[in-house]
């Protein structure tokens, strides 16, 4: 499975170049919409789930 993370800051245009990348390469976009999803489906709060999806995870996890 290929994996292409892009950070965004303001003004990069960040979520635009991966949906014009996504559709060049013909992989899937998915943006903060799916984490939000996510969390209400496990009852999380959003900035939990982002930390399991944005940080490594530490010894005992």
């Amino acid at each position: 499975m290929s994996v292409v993370a892009i950070s965004e800051t303001l003004g990069s245009l960040g979520a635009q170049v991966g949906l014009e990348l996504a559709h060049a390469t013909s992989l899937e976009f998915y943006d903060r919409e799916i984490l939000s999803k996510a969390a209400e489906e496990y009852n999380q709060g959003v900035t939990a789930l982002g930390h399991v999806t944005e940080e490594r995870p530490t010894f005992w996890e």
